[in-house]
C-alpha cells in the first residue's frame, strides 16, 4: 500500500534519505579558532584549579538498560515493555585539573517526593542539592542561587576564579536578568569571573560536553546494572523501579567513580587549556567516554 503524498513526493525527487544533525552541525568551524584563542586569552590570568566549568543535563534515572535496544524493530516497543522516561537535571560543577567536584545539584519536579516523606528524609541531609520545580530544569533563580552560594563560598576561601557557562537563557548575567524577573536578589559577582561560550560552540568548547557529563551517565548505568543484578540474586525476581532516593545515592557514586585523569583528558579536548599552562596540552585526539568503566570490567 501507498505511505501517502509524502512517500510519493520523495520518490519523485530521487529523495531517499534526509540527514540530519545535531547542535555540532551548526558550528561554524572558521570562527572556532578565534572563539578559542579569546577565551584562552581571559583565562591567562588563572590557575587550572581556578578554571572552572558547569553545565546541566537530563537524566532518565529509572530507564534500565534493556530499555536501549525495544525500539530497533520497525520503531515500535515490543509487548509488555514500557519505557520509563522520569526525569531529572543534574547540574554539574567541576575544575580545568580534576582536583575539585562541587556536589551534584538535583532538580525533580515535586518539592517533597513520596520517597523523601516515607523515609522521614530531611532534603538539607542529602549529599546532594535537591531543588525543585514544574520543569525539572535550570531555571533564572536557581541558577543566581548557585552563583550566590559559589561566590560566597570562593569570597570565604579568599579565591578568585573563571567559570565558564553556555550562554542559554537559563543562564543569565546577574546583571541582566531576564524580563519579569521575579526571583530572588541578584547576587554580586566579587570572587567569580563569568565567561559565556559563544553562541552555538558548546559542542567543541564545553568541558562537561567533551565526556565528563557522558562518563557519568556510563557510570550511573553500571550502577543501576549491579543493583538489578544483585537484587534478581538475592530475591529470584526482577527489581521494582528505583525511587528519587535510591537513584540519588547511585548518582552520588557515579559522580564520585569519575577520576581526575578523565576530567583532565575533557579539559585537553576543548584545546583551551593549552595556551594557558603548559601541564595540558591543546590536544585534538578522540576520546573514549567511559575509560575507567572498561578497565573496571576488565578487572572483573
Amino acid at each position: 500500500m501507498s505511505n501517502g503524498r509524502l512517500q510519493k513526493f520523495k520518490e519523485r525527487h530521487l529523495i531517499g534519505r534526509l540527514k540530519r544533525h545535531g547542535e555540532a552541525g551548526s558550528v561554524d568551524l572558521k570562527a572556532l579558532p578565534s572563539h578559542r584563542a579569546e577565551i584562552c586569552h581571559q583565562l591567562r590570568s588563572f590557575a587550572l584549579q581556578d578554571i572552572w566549568n558547569c553545565d546541566e543535563s537530563g537524566l532518565q534515572y529509572n530507564k534500565q538498560p534493556a530499555y536501549s535496544n525495544v525500539r530497533k524493530e520497525a520503531g515500535k516497543v515490543l509487548p509488555g515493555v514500557k519505557l520509563d522516561k522520569t526525569r531529572v537535571t543534574t547540574f554539574h560543577v567541576t575544575n580545568a585539573d580534576g582536583s575539585e567536584k562541587r556536589r551534584l545539584r538535583v532538580i525533580g519536579r515535586a518539592q517533597t517526593p513520596q520517597a523523601f516523606r516515607q523515609n522521614k528524609i530531611n532534603i538539607s541531609n542529602l549529599p546532594v542539592t535537591y531543588r525543585f520545580n514544574k520543569k525539572a530544569w535550570m531555571l533564572s533563580g536557581l541558577w543566581f542561587e548557585f552563583l550566590r552560594m559559589l561566590n560566597e563560598e570562593m569570597r570565604i576561601q579568599g579565591r578568585n576564579i573563571a567559570l565558564l557557562s553556555d550562554n542559554c537563557p537559563s543562564h543569565p548575567h546577574p546583571n541582566s536578568p531576564p524580563e519579569n524577573y521575579k526571583g530572588p536578589i541578584t547576587p554580586s559577582l566579587t570572587n567569580i569571573t563569568l565567561i559565556y561560550l559563544p553562541r552555538n560552540t558548546t559542542s567543541h568548547l564545553q568541558r562537561l560536553d567533551q565526556g565528563i557529563i557522558a562518563s557519568f551517565k556510563s557510570a550511573y548505568r553500571r550502577q543501576y546494572a549491579n543493583y538489578m543484578v544483585s537484587y534478581f540474586n538475592a530475591d529470584h525476581q526482577a527489581p521494582p523501579k528505583l525511587n528519587i532516593l535510591s537513584a540519588i545515592g547511585l548518582m552520588v557514586e557515579a559522580w564520585e567513580a569519575i577520576p581526575a585523569a578523565t576530567i583532565q583528558n575533557c579539559w585537553k579536548h576543548s584545546g583551551l587549556i593549552g595556551a594557558v599552562n603548559d601541564l595540558v596540552h591543546a590536544s585534538t585526539q578522540s576520546y573514549t567516554a567511559e575509560p575507567f568503566i572498561q578497565q573496571a570490567e576488565s578487572e572483573t
